[in-house]
């Protein structure tokens, strides 16, 4: 259907819904890092923390 020809119109919904989607993936992912980090269950390494 995409690689076929669709109308304007449809391409540019499906295009808004990648982009509303990549948008969201990459709000859980901000959301999940910042937990780990506070958790300290993520650091860089070599920094010295031994949190537990």
């Amino acid at each position: 259907m995409l690689l076929g020809g669709a109308r304007p119109f449809l391409a540019g919904v499906v295009q808004l819904v990648v982009l509303i989607a990549l948008m969201a993936v990459q709000a859980i992912a901000v959301t999940v890092t910042l937990e780990l980090v506070t958790r300290h269950r993520l650091h860089r390494p070599g920094t010295g923390h031994l949190h537990r």
